[in-house]
Protein backbone atom coordinates (compact mmCIF):
# COMPACT_ATOMS: atom_id res chain seq x y z
CA UNK A 1 0.00 0.00 0.00
CA UNK A 2 0.85 3.25 -0.53
CA UNK A 3 1.52 5.78 2.83
CA UNK A 4 -1.38 7.91 3.06
CA UNK A 5 -3.63 4.47 2.47
CA UNK A 6 -1.86 2.47 4.71
CA UNK A 7 -2.63 5.70 7.76
CA UNK A 8 -6.14 5.24 6.12
CA UNK A 9 -6.27 1.26 6.64
CA UNK A 10 -4.17 1.37 10.12
CA UNK A 11 -6.60 4.04 10.85
CA UNK A 12 -9.97 2.03 10.59
CA UNK A 13 -8.43 -0.84 12.35
CA UNK A 14 -7.87 1.20 15.63
CA UNK A 15 -11.44 2.39 14.99
CA UNK A 16 -12.79 -0.95 14.71
CA UNK A 17 -10.95 -2.53 17.57
CA UNK A 18 -12.10 0.59 19.70
CA UNK A 19 -15.60 -0.06 18.57
CA UNK A 20 -15.52 -3.90 19.83
CA UNK A 21 -14.02 -2.60 22.94
CA UNK A 22 -16.70 -0.80 23.84
CA UNK A 23 -19.37 -3.31 22.70
CA UNK A 24 -18.08 -5.55 25.54
CA UNK A 25 -17.54 -2.10 28.00
CA UNK A 26 -21.42 -1.78 27.34
CA UNK A 27 -22.36 -5.51 27.39
CA UNK A 28 -21.01 -5.59 30.95
CA UNK A 29 -22.41 -2.08 32.01
CA UNK A 30 -26.09 -3.46 30.90
CA UNK A 31 -25.55 -6.39 33.15
CA UNK A 32 -26.08 -4.27 36.07
CA UNK A 33 -29.74 -2.74 35.23
CA UNK A 34 -32.95 -4.29 34.34
CA UNK A 35 -31.59 -4.18 29.79
CA UNK A 36 -33.01 -7.10 28.21
CA UNK A 37 -30.90 -9.96 28.04
CA UNK A 38 -30.64 -10.73 24.44
CA UNK A 39 -29.32 -6.89 24.12
CA UNK A 40 -26.78 -7.82 26.08
CA UNK A 41 -26.03 -11.18 24.40
CA UNK A 42 -25.78 -8.97 21.05
CA UNK A 43 -23.54 -6.54 22.49
CA UNK A 44 -21.21 -9.18 23.62
CA UNK A 45 -21.27 -11.61 20.73
CA UNK A 46 -20.60 -8.32 18.49
CA UNK A 47 -17.63 -6.91 20.63
CA UNK A 48 -16.02 -10.41 20.49
CA UNK A 49 -16.83 -11.37 16.72
CA UNK A 50 -15.64 -8.51 15.69
CA UNK A 51 -11.82 -8.49 16.76
CA UNK A 52 -11.90 -12.24 16.20
CA UNK A 53 -12.59 -11.51 12.68
CA UNK A 54 -9.78 -8.83 11.90
CA UNK A 55 -7.06 -11.35 14.21
CA UNK A 56 -8.13 -14.07 11.25
CA UNK A 57 -8.17 -11.68 8.44
CA UNK A 58 -5.67 -8.97 9.03
CA UNK A 59 -3.77 -10.81 11.92
CA UNK A 60 -0.52 -9.89 10.27
CA UNK A 61 -1.74 -6.25 9.80
CA UNK A 62 -2.29 -5.68 13.63
CA UNK A 63 1.30 -6.92 14.64
CA UNK A 64 2.53 -4.70 12.54
CA UNK A 65 0.79 -2.05 13.56
CA UNK A 66 1.44 -2.29 17.11
CA UNK A 67 5.35 -2.12 16.31
CA UNK A 68 4.46 0.90 14.47
CA UNK A 69 3.06 2.28 17.64
CA UNK A 70 5.55 0.62 19.91
CA UNK A 71 9.23 1.44 18.07
CA UNK A 72 10.36 4.39 17.29
CA UNK A 73 13.48 3.07 14.74
CA UNK A 74 14.26 1.13 11.67
CA UNK A 75 10.79 -0.57 9.99
CA UNK A 76 8.75 2.11 11.61
CA UNK A 77 10.77 5.15 10.31
CA UNK A 78 8.07 6.09 7.75
CA UNK A 79 5.98 7.57 10.97
CA UNK A 80 9.04 9.23 12.16
CA UNK A 81 8.76 12.43 9.59
CA UNK A 82 5.45 13.19 10.74
CA UNK A 83 5.22 11.52 13.71
CA UNK A 84 3.07 14.02 15.62
CA UNK A 85 0.52 14.26 12.82
CA UNK A 86 0.20 10.81 12.86
CA UNK A 87 -0.05 10.26 16.88
CA UNK A 88 -3.06 12.45 16.00
CA UNK A 89 -4.64 10.78 13.17
CA UNK A 90 -4.79 7.33 14.90
CA UNK A 91 -5.96 9.56 18.45
CA UNK A 92 -9.10 10.64 15.89
CA UNK A 93 -9.59 7.79 14.20
CA UNK A 94 -9.87 5.70 17.58
CA UNK A 95 -11.97 8.33 18.81
CA UNK A 96 -14.16 7.83 15.97
CA UNK A 97 -14.40 4.22 16.73
CA UNK A 98 -15.95 4.94 20.38
CA UNK A 99 -17.56 7.87 19.02
CA UNK A 100 -19.77 5.42 15.97
CA UNK A 101 -20.22 2.62 19.00
CA UNK A 102 -21.24 4.94 22.18
CA UNK A 103 -23.79 6.65 19.60
CA UNK A 104 -25.22 3.07 18.53
CA UNK A 105 -25.05 1.28 21.71
CA UNK A 106 -25.65 4.19 24.22
CA UNK A 107 -28.71 6.10 22.57
CA UNK A 108 -30.32 3.81 19.99
CA UNK A 109 -30.15 0.29 22.37
CA UNK A 110 -31.87 2.16 25.62
CA UNK A 111 -34.47 3.91 23.45
CA UNK A 112 -35.69 0.66 21.98
CA UNK A 113 -35.53 -0.77 25.20
CA UNK A 114 -37.52 1.61 26.50
CA UNK A 115 -39.91 1.76 23.56
CA UNK A 116 -40.05 -2.47 23.75
CA UNK A 117 -41.09 -1.97 27.39
CA UNK A 118 -43.95 0.05 26.50
CA UNK A 119 -45.65 -2.71 24.40
CA UNK A 120 -48.34 -4.76 25.58
CA UNK A 121 -47.78 -7.73 26.92
CA UNK A 122 -49.44 -9.83 23.94
CA UNK A 123 -46.86 -8.40 21.62
CA UNK A 124 -44.00 -9.62 23.10
CA UNK A 125 -42.94 -11.85 20.69
CA UNK A 126 -42.76 -8.91 18.24
CA UNK A 127 -40.71 -7.32 20.61
CA UNK A 128 -38.30 -9.82 20.89
CA UNK A 129 -37.72 -9.79 17.18
CA UNK A 130 -37.26 -5.86 17.44
CA UNK A 131 -34.69 -5.97 20.16
CA UNK A 132 -32.53 -8.54 18.25
CA UNK A 133 -33.14 -6.40 15.25
CA UNK A 134 -31.75 -3.34 16.62
CA UNK A 135 -29.03 -4.77 18.87
CA UNK A 136 -27.11 -6.30 16.37
CA UNK A 137 -26.69 -2.81 14.78
CA UNK A 138 -23.33 -2.04 16.53
CA UNK A 139 -22.22 -5.56 15.03
CA UNK A 140 -23.04 -4.53 11.47
CA UNK A 141 -21.21 -0.94 12.00
CA UNK A 142 -18.44 -3.18 12.93
CA UNK A 143 -18.78 -5.51 9.67
CA UNK A 144 -19.04 -2.56 7.49
CA UNK A 145 -15.50 -1.15 9.03
CA UNK A 146 -14.01 -5.22 8.32
CA UNK A 147 -15.35 -4.78 5.19
CA UNK A 148 -14.04 -1.57 4.08
CA UNK A 149 -10.63 -2.64 5.35
CA UNK A 150 -10.56 -5.66 2.91
CA UNK A 151 -11.55 -2.90 0.49
CA UNK A 152 -8.82 -1.01 1.07
CA UNK A 153 -6.21 -3.95 1.16
CA UNK A 154 -7.55 -4.85 -1.92
CA UNK A 155 -7.63 -1.77 -3.98
CA UNK A 156 -3.73 -1.06 -2.19
CA UNK A 157 -2.95 -4.13 -4.36
CA UNK A 158 -4.94 -3.87 -7.19
CA UNK A 159 -2.88 -0.21 -7.71
CA UNK A 160 0.00 -1.08 -6.45
CA UNK A 161 0.62 -4.12 -8.59
CA UNK A 162 1.82 -1.31 -10.05
CA UNK A 163 2.64 2.17 -8.87
CA UNK A 164 1.32 4.42 -11.26
CA UNK A 165 4.79 6.17 -10.76
CA UNK A 166 6.40 3.24 -11.94
CA UNK A 167 7.03 1.22 -15.16
CA UNK A 168 4.91 -2.23 -16.34
CA UNK A 169 6.20 -5.17 -16.10
CA UNK A 170 6.52 -7.81 -19.01
CA UNK A 171 7.59 -11.56 -18.69
CA UNK A 172 9.83 -11.38 -21.69
CA UNK A 173 11.33 -14.73 -21.55
CA UNK A 174 11.01 -17.75 -20.09
CA UNK A 175 13.46 -20.74 -20.66
CA UNK A 176 13.88 -24.28 -19.11
CA UNK A 177 16.58 -25.05 -17.00
CA UNK A 178 18.05 -28.43 -17.01
CA UNK A 179 18.28 -28.35 -12.96
CA UNK A 180 17.38 -26.69 -9.98
CA UNK A 181 19.16 -22.82 -9.80
CA UNK A 182 20.08 -21.39 -6.18
CA UNK A 183 21.31 -18.32 -7.42
CA UNK A 184 23.03 -16.62 -10.50
CA UNK A 185 24.78 -13.10 -11.59
CA UNK A 186 24.76 -11.20 -15.05
CA UNK A 187 28.12 -10.58 -16.42
CA UNK A 188 26.84 -8.36 -19.12
CA UNK A 189 23.36 -7.87 -20.75
CA UNK A 190 22.33 -11.36 -21.70
CA UNK A 191 25.66 -13.12 -20.05
CA UNK A 192 25.32 -14.86 -17.18
CA UNK A 193 26.68 -17.40 -14.78
CA UNK A 194 24.28 -19.67 -12.51
CA UNK A 195 25.12 -22.60 -10.01
CA UNK A 196 22.68 -25.52 -10.54
CA UNK A 197 21.65 -28.35 -7.67
CA UNK A 198 23.86 -30.89 -7.19
CA UNK A 199 26.97 -30.22 -8.48
CA UNK A 200 27.56 -27.48 -10.98
CA UNK A 201 27.95 -23.82 -12.60
CA UNK A 202 26.40 -22.73 -15.82
CA UNK A 203 27.37 -20.18 -18.10
CA UNK A 204 23.89 -18.85 -20.34
CA UNK A 205 22.99 -16.54 -22.71
CA UNK A 206 19.82 -15.09 -23.54
CA UNK A 207 18.67 -15.00 -26.97
CA UNK A 208 18.09 -11.70 -28.78
CA UNK A 209 15.01 -12.76 -30.04
CA UNK A 210 12.28 -13.29 -27.16
CA UNK A 211 11.15 -16.21 -28.88
CA UNK A 212 14.60 -17.58 -29.67
CA UNK A 213 16.87 -20.37 -27.27
CA UNK A 214 18.85 -19.73 -24.42
CA UNK A 215 21.92 -20.95 -24.74
CA UNK A 216 23.91 -22.86 -21.66
CA UNK A 217 26.73 -24.90 -20.98
CA UNK A 218 28.45 -25.84 -17.98
CA UNK A 219 31.83 -24.40 -17.24
CA UNK A 220 32.56 -26.30 -13.76
CA UNK A 221 31.54 -29.59 -12.22
CA UNK A 222 32.30 -31.37 -9.59
CA UNK A 223 31.37 -29.03 -7.00
CA UNK A 224 29.52 -30.23 -3.25
CA UNK A 225 26.35 -28.16 -3.67
CA UNK A 226 27.22 -25.13 -4.76
CA UNK A 227 24.68 -22.60 -3.77
CA UNK A 228 25.94 -18.45 -3.54
CA UNK A 229 27.39 -17.09 -6.53
CA UNK A 230 28.84 -12.86 -7.75
CA UNK A 231 30.80 -11.91 -10.39
CA UNK A 232 33.33 -9.06 -9.95
CA UNK A 233 36.47 -7.86 -12.21
CA UNK A 234 36.32 -11.12 -13.68
CA UNK A 235 36.11 -12.94 -10.76
CA UNK A 236 33.15 -15.76 -10.02
CA UNK A 237 32.84 -16.56 -6.21
CA UNK A 238 30.83 -19.10 -5.60
CA UNK A 239 29.99 -20.61 -1.94
CA UNK A 240 30.27 -24.84 -1.58
CA UNK A 241 28.38 -26.70 1.32
CA UNK A 242 30.91 -29.53 1.06
CA UNK A 243 30.11 -32.98 2.36
CA UNK A 244 27.18 -33.46 3.22
CA UNK A 245 26.08 -36.82 5.02
CA UNK A 246 23.16 -37.12 2.53
CA UNK A 247 21.80 -36.41 -1.03
CA UNK A 248 19.47 -33.57 0.27
CA UNK A 249 17.97 -34.22 -3.17
CA UNK A 250 15.83 -37.39 -1.66
CA UNK A 251 15.10 -35.87 1.47
CA UNK A 252 15.60 -32.69 3.70
CA UNK A 253 16.31 -34.45 6.34
CA UNK A 254 18.69 -36.62 6.34
CA UNK A 255 17.98 -38.87 9.00
CA UNK A 256 20.13 -39.47 12.88
CA UNK A 257 23.04 -42.56 12.80
CA UNK A 258 22.13 -44.87 15.03
CA UNK A 259 25.96 -44.28 16.85
CA UNK A 260 25.07 -40.35 17.19
CA UNK A 261 21.61 -41.44 18.42
CA UNK A 262 23.23 -43.10 21.44
CA UNK A 263 26.08 -40.86 22.12
CA UNK A 264 24.10 -37.70 22.44
CA UNK A 265 20.14 -39.76 24.05
CA UNK A 266 21.40 -38.01 27.28
CA UNK A 267 20.48 -34.50 25.87
CA UNK A 268 16.59 -36.07 24.90
CA UNK A 269 16.46 -34.56 21.57
CA UNK A 270 13.97 -34.95 18.83
CA UNK A 271 14.94 -36.53 15.46
CA UNK A 272 14.93 -32.96 13.45
CA UNK A 273 17.36 -31.90 16.09
CA UNK A 274 19.38 -34.80 15.73
CA UNK A 275 19.23 -34.15 12.03
CA UNK A 276 20.88 -30.80 12.10
CA UNK A 277 23.42 -32.24 14.51
CA UNK A 278 24.08 -34.68 12.09
CA UNK A 279 24.67 -31.78 9.24
CA UNK A 280 26.80 -29.92 11.64
CA UNK A 281 29.13 -32.35 12.62
CA UNK A 282 32.04 -32.20 10.27
CA UNK A 283 30.86 -29.75 8.14
CA UNK A 284 33.36 -27.41 6.36
CA UNK A 285 32.02 -25.20 3.85
CA UNK A 286 33.79 -22.98 1.48
CA UNK A 287 34.02 -19.70 -0.35
CA UNK A 288 35.74 -20.71 -3.51
CA UNK A 289 37.22 -18.35 -6.36
CA UNK A 290 37.14 -18.71 -10.31
CA UNK A 291 38.57 -16.31 -12.99
CA UNK A 292 36.82 -15.70 -15.97
CA UNK A 293 38.74 -16.78 -19.06
CA UNK A 294 38.60 -15.78 -22.70
CA UNK A 295 35.88 -18.23 -24.15
CA UNK A 296 34.14 -17.02 -20.69
CA UNK A 297 35.14 -20.52 -19.41
CA UNK A 298 36.24 -20.65 -15.58
CA UNK A 299 39.62 -21.30 -14.35
CA UNK A 300 42.19 -21.43 -11.50
CA UNK A 301 39.97 -22.36 -8.65
CA UNK A 302 41.25 -21.43 -5.61
CA UNK A 303 39.62 -21.41 -2.16
CA UNK A 304 39.36 -18.02 -0.20
CA UNK A 305 37.92 -19.31 3.42
CA UNK A 306 36.88 -23.35 4.32
CA UNK A 307 36.02 -24.71 7.66
CA UNK A 308 32.93 -22.77 7.88
CA UNK A 309 29.49 -24.46 9.61
CA UNK A 310 26.37 -26.14 7.88
CA UNK A 311 23.22 -26.43 10.20
CA UNK A 312 21.09 -28.22 7.85
CA UNK A 313 20.44 -28.04 3.86
CA UNK A 314 18.65 -24.94 4.00
CA UNK A 315 20.01 -23.30 6.70
CA UNK A 316 23.61 -23.71 5.26
CA UNK A 317 26.47 -21.28 3.67
CA UNK A 318 24.33 -19.04 1.75
CA UNK A 319 24.32 -15.81 -1.02
CA UNK A 320 27.32 -13.56 -1.10
CA UNK A 321 28.06 -10.60 -2.48
CA UNK A 322 31.07 -8.28 -3.31
CA UNK A 323 31.20 -4.84 -1.51
CA UNK A 324 32.93 -1.63 -2.14
CA UNK A 325 35.75 -2.54 -0.80
CA UNK A 326 36.32 -6.08 -2.30
CA UNK A 327 35.67 -7.76 0.48
CA UNK A 328 32.96 -10.94 -0.44
CA UNK A 329 30.32 -11.08 2.11
CA UNK A 330 28.96 -14.61 2.83
CA UNK A 331 25.45 -15.67 4.56
CA UNK A 332 25.92 -18.32 7.08
CA UNK A 333 22.64 -20.36 8.15
CA UNK A 334 21.53 -20.00 11.74
CA UNK A 335 19.97 -22.74 13.83
CA UNK A 336 16.98 -24.32 12.82
CA UNK A 337 15.37 -27.12 14.91
CA UNK A 338 18.35 -26.38 17.51
CA UNK A 339 17.20 -22.79 17.96
CA UNK A 340 15.85 -23.96 21.59
CA UNK A 341 18.77 -25.96 22.15
CA UNK A 342 22.04 -24.14 22.22
CA UNK A 343 23.59 -26.76 24.67
CA UNK A 344 23.47 -29.56 22.42
CA UNK A 345 25.63 -27.52 19.65
CA UNK A 346 28.05 -27.49 22.23
CA UNK A 347 28.12 -31.19 22.21
CA UNK A 348 29.44 -31.11 19.18
CA UNK A 349 32.60 -29.48 18.95
CA UNK A 350 33.57 -27.50 15.55
CA UNK A 351 36.10 -24.70 15.38
CA UNK A 352 33.71 -22.37 13.74
CA UNK A 353 30.49 -22.67 15.45
CA UNK A 354 30.85 -19.28 16.75
CA UNK A 355 30.10 -18.35 13.10
CA UNK A 356 26.85 -19.74 12.51
CA UNK A 357 23.65 -17.37 11.95
CA UNK A 358 26.37 -14.53 10.68
CA UNK A 359 27.65 -12.56 7.84
CA UNK A 360 31.16 -12.93 6.91
CA UNK A 361 33.18 -10.72 5.50
CA UNK A 362 36.08 -12.69 3.51
CA UNK A 363 39.36 -10.68 1.90
CA UNK A 364 39.81 -12.35 -1.72
CA UNK A 365 43.58 -11.27 -1.67
CA UNK A 366 44.57 -13.29 2.22
CA UNK A 367 41.33 -14.95 2.88
CA UNK A 368 41.14 -13.06 5.83
CA UNK A 369 37.71 -13.56 7.71
CA UNK A 370 36.33 -10.79 9.51
CA UNK A 371 32.61 -11.28 11.35
CA UNK A 372 31.01 -8.95 9.89
CA UNK A 373 27.15 -9.24 12.23
CA UNK A 374 25.52 -11.61 13.89
CA UNK A 375 22.18 -13.13 15.18
CA UNK A 376 20.48 -13.79 11.84
CA UNK A 377 18.02 -17.13 11.68
CA UNK A 378 18.82 -17.82 7.53
CA UNK A 379 19.54 -14.87 5.41
CA UNK A 380 19.35 -16.75 2.04
CA UNK A 381 20.79 -13.98 -0.16
CA UNK A 382 22.66 -10.93 0.02
CA UNK A 383 22.99 -7.32 -2.10
CA UNK A 384 24.48 -4.02 -1.87
CA UNK A 385 22.91 -1.26 -3.01
CA UNK A 386 24.86 1.71 -4.81
CA UNK A 387 26.17 3.73 -1.74
CA UNK A 388 27.58 0.18 -0.09
CA UNK A 389 24.52 -0.37 1.95
CA UNK A 390 24.03 -3.99 2.95
CA UNK A 391 20.76 -5.84 2.86
CA UNK A 392 19.06 -9.35 3.18
CA UNK A 393 16.05 -10.93 3.52
CA UNK A 394 16.16 -12.98 6.81
CA UNK A 395 13.82 -16.35 7.35
CA UNK A 396 11.41 -16.58 9.73
CA UNK A 397 10.93 -19.17 12.75
CA UNK A 398 10.46 -19.46 16.74
CA UNK A 399 12.90 -17.51 19.20
CA UNK A 400 13.09 -17.72 22.87
CA UNK A 401 11.17 -14.16 23.07
CA UNK A 402 8.63 -14.12 20.17
CA UNK A 403 8.38 -14.60 16.75
CA UNK A 404 10.51 -14.02 13.68
CA UNK A 405 9.12 -13.18 10.89
CA UNK A 406 10.08 -12.54 7.51
CA UNK A 407 11.96 -9.44 7.81
CA UNK A 408 14.07 -7.05 5.50
CA UNK A 409 17.28 -6.39 7.19
CA UNK A 410 20.19 -3.13 6.71
CA UNK A 411 23.16 -5.46 7.49
CA UNK A 412 25.67 -2.91 9.30
CA UNK A 413 29.39 -4.04 10.91
CA UNK A 414 29.32 -4.63 13.99
CA UNK A 415 25.51 -5.26 14.73
CA UNK A 416 23.48 -8.34 16.09
CA UNK A 417 20.43 -9.19 14.92
CA UNK A 418 19.35 -10.82 18.04
CA UNK A 419 18.68 -14.62 16.86
CA UNK A 420 17.86 -17.43 18.15
CA UNK A 421 17.07 -14.91 21.56
CA UNK A 422 14.94 -12.23 20.30
CA UNK A 423 12.04 -11.99 17.70
CA UNK A 424 11.11 -9.00 15.47
CA UNK A 425 9.23 -6.82 17.83
CA UNK A 426 10.76 -5.02 20.97
CA UNK A 427 11.73 -4.55 23.71
CA UNK A 428 15.24 -5.95 22.73
CA UNK A 429 17.96 -6.36 24.94
CA UNK A 430 20.31 -8.01 22.69
CA UNK A 431 19.32 -7.00 19.40
CA UNK A 432 20.88 -3.63 18.20
CA UNK A 433 18.37 -2.03 15.12
CA UNK A 434 14.92 -3.28 14.60
CA UNK A 435 14.25 -4.66 10.91
CA UNK A 436 13.62 -2.44 7.63
CA UNK A 437 9.97 -4.23 6.85
CA UNK A 438 8.41 -7.30 7.52
CA UNK A 439 7.68 -9.11 4.69
CA UNK A 440 3.85 -10.01 3.78
CA UNK A 441 5.39 -13.51 1.77
CA UNK A 442 6.76 -17.20 2.62
CA UNK A 443 10.38 -17.97 3.14
CA UNK A 444 12.32 -15.08 1.01
CA UNK A 445 14.98 -16.25 -0.79
CA UNK A 446 16.98 -14.11 -3.42
CA UNK A 447 17.62 -10.94 -3.43
CA UNK A 448 18.87 -8.19 -5.62
CA UNK A 449 18.81 -4.44 -5.59
CA UNK A 450 16.65 -2.84 -8.14
CA UNK A 451 18.91 0.15 -9.16
CA UNK A 452 19.92 -0.50 -12.59
CA UNK A 453 15.83 -1.19 -13.42
CA UNK A 454 13.30 1.53 -14.08
CA UNK A 455 12.25 1.48 -10.31
CA UNK A 456 15.21 2.99 -8.85
CA UNK A 457 16.32 2.56 -4.83
CA UNK A 458 14.61 -0.14 -3.82
CA UNK A 459 14.97 -4.20 -3.56
CA UNK A 460 13.35 -7.00 -5.44
CA UNK A 461 13.18 -10.02 -3.28
CA UNK A 462 11.93 -13.36 -4.39
CA UNK A 463 10.19 -16.13 -2.30
CA UNK A 464 7.95 -18.93 -2.31
CA UNK A 465 5.35 -18.15 -5.20
CA UNK A 466 6.02 -14.62 -5.83
CA UNK A 467 8.17 -11.75 -6.32
CA UNK A 468 8.02 -7.88 -4.94
CA UNK A 469 9.69 -4.98 -4.68
CA UNK A 470 10.29 -3.06 -1.87
CA UNK A 471 11.15 0.37 -2.36
CA UNK A 472 13.56 1.93 -0.22
CA UNK A 473 13.42 5.62 0.88
CA UNK A 474 16.76 7.87 2.68
CA UNK A 475 15.79 9.92 5.76
CA UNK A 476 16.85 13.53 4.90
CA UNK A 477 20.58 14.25 6.34
CA UNK A 478 21.66 10.80 7.71
CA UNK A 479 20.74 9.21 4.64
CA UNK A 480 19.13 6.23 6.62
CA UNK A 481 17.43 3.62 4.57
CA UNK A 482 13.74 2.96 5.47
CA UNK A 483 10.76 1.29 3.57
CA UNK A 484 7.06 2.67 3.29
CA UNK A 485 5.35 0.06 1.27
CA UNK A 486 5.71 -3.57 -0.37
CA UNK A 487 4.70 -4.11 -4.30
CA UNK A 488 3.80 -7.48 -5.88
CA UNK A 489 5.34 -7.73 -9.00
CA UNK A 490 2.31 -8.57 -10.80
CA UNK A 491 3.71 -11.85 -12.20
CA UNK A 492 2.64 -14.03 -9.65
CA UNK A 493 0.32 -16.09 -12.55
CA UNK A 494 4.36 -16.92 -14.35
CA UNK A 495 5.71 -17.52 -10.58
CA UNK A 496 3.07 -19.40 -8.45
CA UNK A 497 3.26 -23.62 -8.43
CA UNK A 498 7.09 -22.96 -9.32
CA UNK A 499 8.85 -22.68 -6.03
CA UNK A 500 10.80 -20.83 -4.76
CA UNK A 501 12.46 -17.60 -6.49
CA UNK A 502 15.92 -18.65 -5.44
CA UNK A 503 17.75 -16.48 -8.21
CA UNK A 504 17.63 -12.72 -8.79
CA UNK A 505 19.67 -10.38 -10.92
CA UNK A 506 19.64 -7.31 -13.09
CA UNK A 507 21.62 -6.33 -16.39
CA UNK A 508 23.39 -3.41 -17.04
CA UNK A 509 20.45 -2.66 -19.40
CA UNK A 510 17.93 -2.79 -16.38
CA UNK A 511 16.05 -5.90 -16.63
CA UNK A 512 15.36 -8.44 -14.08
CA UNK A 513 16.63 -12.17 -14.29
CA UNK A 514 14.97 -14.94 -12.07
CA UNK A 515 15.31 -18.34 -11.58
CA UNK A 516 12.77 -20.57 -9.90
CA UNK A 517 13.74 -23.91 -7.54
CA UNK A 518 10.52 -26.01 -7.80
CA UNK A 519 9.39 -27.70 -4.94
CA UNK A 520 8.86 -30.99 -6.54
CA UNK A 521 10.70 -33.54 -9.07
CA UNK A 522 7.68 -33.31 -11.29
CA UNK A 523 8.20 -29.11 -11.89
CA UNK A 524 10.36 -27.63 -14.14
CA UNK A 525 12.94 -25.34 -13.29
CA UNK A 526 13.04 -21.66 -15.18
CA UNK A 527 15.31 -19.24 -16.10
CA UNK A 528 12.80 -15.77 -16.34
CA UNK A 529 13.52 -12.23 -18.08
CA UNK A 530 11.47 -9.39 -17.00
CA UNK A 531 11.91 -6.04 -18.37
CA UNK A 532 9.79 -2.39 -17.37
CA UNK A 533 8.90 0.18 -19.30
Amino acid sequence: MSTDRQLLFDGILVATYALSFLLLVRSARTTGDDSPRLLRVFLAIGGLLIPATLLLLHGGATMDLLERLSDGQGYSGRLRSSLMFRAAAFVGFAASGLIAGATVTGFFSPAIVGFIRAIPWGSRRWAGKTIAAFAVMPALLGVTLIVLLVALETAGEAASAFDPGRSNVTVEQRHALPARPLALAMYTERVGYATLHPDRIVRFTLPDDPEGALQIETVADGLAFPRGIAISNNTVYVTELGRLPCDPSASLDCGVPDELRERLSYLELGDHQLSDLNFFEGSSASVVAFDIGSDGGLDNRRVLASGLPVTNFLHALNGLAVGPDGRVYVSVGGLDGLWNRLDALSEIPHPRADWVGTVLAVSPDDGEVEVFARGFRNVYDLTFDGDGNLFGADNDGPTLRGWRREEVVWIQRGEHFGYPTEGTFPPYQIRDSAPLWVLDIVAPSGITWAGPTAFGDGLFVGAQGTLVFVPLAREPGSGRPYVSAQYPLGVREVIAGTGWVTALDTTPGGRLVAGTFPLSEAQQPELIVISFE
